[in-house]
């Protein structure tokens, strides 16, 4: 293994096996000598590779700190090879390196795997962008491809996912307190769509003990609860119920463990958007005073994601951010959720203006939409098996 003392210790390594048996839907499974932090392994599968003598040659770097990693140059001595590279990171991988193509990208980790074909011997390395400076580890395995053969992975279904869309919302903001609130919505609700609540209050003592609805669905939390102790405590949660129910006008009921100070709930539906593993990624930033409220910049790891972005704040929200779809602003309190949908993995955070400064809390929730491809971390499912008497390991 590659290893790295700096960020608590980081590893990696690459196996491989050649000229492999035929057979239905395999599982490889990777064992440790004891539980091993944070596990990654990412499997794939290529065709017109070398049956007899696979590897050409190799590379490998680590670095205690930077906002790119590279498996450092290293030279080919065959015509044609398969480039394979890979990383274990200490922050996320914001994109692969130049000419590379993307093959994995794990989630939660934000760990990837990439591949490049080349057709003359030469001097070649791997890189890929990471989303903030830290510790990493990175290497590269060229393939020798097969006599009369061009190096490609097996062909796979390309998805197509569907277009996330905005269906109804309500909001309920009783004045000056509550310990239970009920939102209903007015309109009937399709079943496999997805329910998102945003849950604020302004005091330092109150917590959410459940969110229910009349139809029975589940609700789970995205994220939060994010807390500020200025304005007397700030306070919010966003919960979501995947893969709802059809029923009629539904009414989502938030209740408090006591009394809570100005609570503001907003709910909405949406269609489009995956019924098994919904949340991509979660951003969420506080402060004390400002006249622009953040959520902070996160990097989204699926290629279609829909954005939902709500605040809790001191003052009065002004205006959306001018990239987002403003559905819901509450009143008298002024608290807002809007959305945005965006076609490619990348940096995103979501804003808004408010009318005067104060101490805000912004939250935004990506969800993957319908349609889109297995959350890279699900399809391995950690189950960490490899057949090791057919493999060698490259990095010792």
């Amino acid at each position: 293994p590659t290893k790295l003392a700096a960020a608590g210790g980081l590893n990696q390594s690459i196996y491989y096996a050649k000229n492999i048996a035929a057979s239905g839907a395999n599982t490889v499974t990777v064992t440790f000598n004891q539980t091993a932090g944070y596990p990654d392994v990412r499997i794939l599968e290529y065709s017109g590779i070398d049956r007899t003598n696979p590897v050409d040659v190799i590379a490998a770097q680590a670095q205690s700190s930077g906002a790119i990693c590279t498996s450092g140059n290293v030279a080919t001595t065959n015509p044609t090879d398969l480039l394979v590279a890979a990383n274990t990171i200490q922050t996320f991988t914001a994109g692969p390196g130049a000419r590379f193509t993307e093959r994995v990208h794990s989630n939660p980790d934000g760990q990837i795997a990439e591949d490049r074909v080349v057709t003359t011997a030469g001097s070649y390395s791997a890189g890929a962008t990471l989303s903030s400076p830290g510790a990493w580890v990175m290497q590269m395995v060229a393939f020798r491809n097969a006599a009369g053969s061009q190096p490609s992975p097996t062909p796979t279904p390309t998805p197509s996912p569907s277009t996330p869309k905005f269906v109804q919302a309500a909001y309920g903001d009783p004045q000056p307190s509550a310990a239970s609130i009920p939102v209903r919505y007015s309109g009937a609700q399709t079943g496999g769509n997805l329910n998102v609540v945003v849950v604020g209050w302004n005091d330092s003592t109150a917590q959410v003990s459940s969110v229910k609805d009349s139809a029975g669905n589940a609700y789970q939390l995205a994220v939060g609860p994010t807390k500020l102790a200025a304005a007397g405590g700030l306070n919010q949660s966003i919960y979501y119920a995947k893969n709802i129910a059809a029923s009629g006008a539904n009414t989502v009921t938030v209740t408090f463990d006591r009394t809570a100070g100005y609570p503001d709930i907003r709910i909405l539906e949406y269609s489009g958007i995956d019924t098994t593993n919904p949340v991509d990624v979660i951003a969420a930033q506080t402060q004390s005073t400002g006249t622009t409220c953040t959520s902070g910049n996160v990097a989204t790891t699926n290629p279609r994601d829909l954005l939902v972005a709500a605040n809790t704040i001191q003052t009065f929200t002004a205006a959306p951010d001018s990239a987002f779809t403003e559905r819901v602003h509450s009143s008298p309190d002024g608290q807002i959720v809007e959305d945005r949908v965006v076609t490619t993995a990348g940096l995103y955070s979501a804003g808004a203006a408010l009318n005067s400064p104060g101490a805000w809390v912004m939250q935004m929730v990506a969800f993957r939409a319908a349609g889109s491809p297995p959350p890279a971390a699900a399809s391995t499912q950690t189950t960490l098996t490899r057949n090791l008497a057919r493999q060698q390991q490259l990095f010792q």
